[in-house]
C-alpha cells in the first residue's frame, strides 16, 4: 500500500483514492 503521509493528515481519504487510482487498484 502506497500512502502518501500528509502534514494535515485530513487529505488520507483523497490519498487513498489517488492510490485506488494509480496503485494496483486501478485496474487498468
Amino acid at each position: 500500500q502506497l500512502r502518501v503521509p500528509t502534514a494535515d493528515g485530513v487529505r488520507e481519504l483523497q490519498n487513498r483514492r489517488v492510490e485506488v487510482t494509480y496503485g494496483p487498484g486501478s485496474g487498468m
